[in-house]
């Protein structure tokens, strides 16, 4: 997957009113054989809109529909910037006249077009524009053409006859041009074509594909290259294609296939040549919005390069590199009725409980295009993107799960839809030359809506004493004073619910609890009473608010405890830590033993708990410290104002030596 969504310049998109399927469609190509066009303009940069005239820009007039249904474009159409040395697609696409002459050889009549470019009448860099084939384009396509035209079989190999029958009489909106398509004299009220007019021959290759191909093999002097883009969901056979092709006669008796075909899967290229312009018809297949993006590239052409002829020794080639890519541009189609300012929805829906877990699916995955040995990354933006992760599931496609730390409230939204809009990013992390990018490929909107269950959100602040009140009392309707409550589910421990005067249930930090926000904001609990014999259940979340510039704190006990102790004996000691301001899996510590000589011996723990003994009589002082990193800064607290001193005696009653 190439980067094809990378673009500065976004298009408002409409839709039509038709309850159909909207079509996400960009379209490959591939060569073909035009006549070449003839210049009438200067050969300018186009600055800004369409070829110059002098010093006289021509503007396109005022389109108030938003709306290009009429006339003759080379739609893509392109230049290379001397003062940016850049491509650039040219967002004012020339207006083309052709002139067909006809000219009798013998008993033949030979027809010749001529295709003349002028300054644009539209203007595509214009976020209302859109291209509308309208009704007037419908066809009925009869036997002949379907056995002529191979792609209008609808992706089938040809060889099925019911697939030929099934064709047979179906609509198409289809733009023809001024060939044998066409009644002799007549001109398309509509005409799209490609453009390559603007570019020096000097500048691009002529002749090889690369250097390993003979001269005048496998020529790609500029190309506009698209990528298959799809609505995530719909069979590649369910939806609308574009097919686009000249009509030239094929080699032998072969059915004509298309330049472009969109129910193919893989991106395409179609070559063009510097000074050419490009004649051709559209079909589509469905009514609705069909999206092509483009990117314009070309093969610089280089001194003494095996791929062309050698430059002039006073010539300089117009970039170092040897191949330039544009812009990447979407164009919008509207397939029969045009309804303005309303725009289509490319989007897919997902929904997903309130509060749910850490790692619960969202809905079902989402397609997304695969190409050719991809290995495809997914990413979220947009508010409340924090929220959730996308992933590659089984089959490439991307899973979105919920994130850890989500609080997923549906009551947080009030009178608002419970929703998140996100966008969905897709990348292969390569650009089009295979190249390391971290650029984002395609997008896709998704639409993530919460449903509401039966629950309660509190809040309390982290290190509250045991006793504090756990937000407001959770109103039962119809409890009286017999209902009872009780919690379960981890960390139920550190509250206890009770009934209070108005027999609500009201939660409070139970003592001996420590509530640290570092630990994890929220948590889940249930809590379950009974109403007239019958159980209910509610779920209860309960988020702790954090508390800035805290100090951690410790308490060391023994157990037993008291001094003396009778050496060989076990003495558990244990650091109970308050206050951290890091989570308690993060901590680290030591224990600290001196004794009456003062000699210090240092044992690294795995938690604040050890058992300590001594073979020897003598008194004996116990700390433990802790250490934590704040960021790269490693933090450590002794704490001998808290110490265990143990005076270890031979038998009860004895008294203890110095130690040793």
């Amino acid at each position: 997957m190439d980067t094809i969504f990378n673009t500065a310049k976004q298009f408002r998109f409409y839709a039509a009113t038709l309850a159909l399927a909207v079509l996400v469609i960009a379209v490959a190509v591939a060569s073909t054989s035009s006549p070449i066009m003839a210049q009438t303009d200067s050969e300018s940069d186009p600055k800004p809109c369409g070829p110059t005239e002098g010093t006289v820009q021509k503007a396109p007039p005022p389109n108030p529909d938003a709306s290009v249904s009429r006339g003759h474009y080379a739609i893509f159409d392109g230049y290379w910037d001397l003062d940016d040395k850049v491509l650039k697609p040219n967002l004012c696409p020339p207006s083309v006249v052709h002139t067909t002459t006809e000219t009798r050889v013998g008993f033949d009549v030979v027809k010749t077009t001529t295709s003349t470019r002028s300054a644009s009448n539209i203007d595509l860099s214009k976020d209302k524009t859109v291209i509308h084939i309208d009704d007037n384009f419908q066809h009925t396509l009869t036997a002949a053409e379907v056995e002529k035209y191979d792609f209008f079989k609808l992706g089938d190999s040809g060889d099925d006859d019911d697939t030929v029958d099934d064709a047979i009489g179906q609509t198409v909106w289809w733009l023809k041009a001024d060939d044998d398509t066409t009644e002799t004299g007549t001109e398309p009220e509509f005409h799209l074509g490609f453009s390559a007019a603007l570019f020096d021959p000097n500048d691009w290759y002529l002749a090889g594909g690369d250097a390993s191909s003979p001269a005048g093999q496998g020529a790609k002097p500029l190309q506009y290259e698209f990528e298959v883009i799809r609505e995530p969901g719909i069979p590649v056979e369910e939806q609308g294609h574009l097919f686009a092709f000249d009509d030239s006669v094929p080699v032998g008796d072969a059915p004509k296939t298309a330049d472009w075909d969109s129910s193919e899967v893989d991106a395409n290229a179609l070559p063009l040549y510097p000074r050419d312009y490009y004649h051709y018809q559209w079909a589509f297949t469905k009514p609705g919005t069909y999206i092509v993006s483009v990117q314009l590239k070309g093969h610089v052409r280089q001194k003494n390069d095996p791929r062309g002829a050698t430059a002039p020794t006073d010539w300089n080639p117009i970039s170092d590199k040897r191949v330039e890519t544009g812009e990447v541009l979407r164009y919008v189609f509207q397939v029969g009725p045009l309804t303005l300012n309303e725009e289509p929805v490319f989007e897919v829906e997902r929904t997903v409980e309130e509060n749910s877990a850490v790692g619960t699916l969202v809905g079902d995955p989402i397609p997304v295009y695969q190409g050719d040995e991809d290995t495809l990354t997914f990413s979220l933006s947009g508010p409340g993107h924090t929220l959730f992760n996308a992933e590659a599931d089984e089959n490439g496609d991307a899973q979105i799960k919920v994130a850890e730390d989500a609080n997923l409230n549906y009551e947080a939204f009030g009178d608002d839809p419970a929703e998140y809009q996100l966008t969905l990013g897709v990348s292969d992390k390569k650009d089009h030359e295979s190249n390391a990018d971290e650029v984002v490929d395609s997008v896709i909107a998704v639409k993530i809506r919460l449903t509401d269950v039966l629950d309660a959100h509190l809040e309390v602040a982290e290190n509250s004493t045991g006793g504090t009140l756990v937000g407001e009392a959770i109103v039962i309707p119809d409890a009286d004073s017999s209902t009872t409550y009780s919690l379960s589910g981890e960390g139920s421990d550190l509250f206890t619910v009770e009934r209070n005067s108005s027999n609500n249930a009201q939660i409070k930090v139970a003592d001996g609890a420590h509530l640290n926000y570092e630990d994890g904001p929220c948590i889940d609990l249930t809590m379950h009473f009974t109403i007239g014999g019958v159980a209910f259940e509610i779920r209860i979340f309960i988020c702790l608010t954090d508390v800035a510039d805290e100090t951690l704190a410790i308490t060391l006990v023994a157990d037993p405890s008291g001094s003396p102790q009778v050496i060989n004996t076990n003495v558990e000691l244990t650091g109970t830590v308050t206050v951290s301001p890091v989570a308690t899996s993060e901590l680290r510590y030591a224990l600290t033993t001196v004794n009456a000589l003062n000699r210090a011996i240092t044992v690294d723990l795995d938690s604040p708990a050890t058992t300590v003994t001594s073979a020897e009589t003598g008194t004996r002082t116990y700390y433990i410290g802790v250490s934590h990193r704040e960021g790269s800064e490693l933090v450590v607290r002794e704490y001998e104002s808290n110490p265990i001193v143990i005076n270890w005696v031979a038998s009860q009653g004895s008294e203890g030596g110095d130690g040793s």
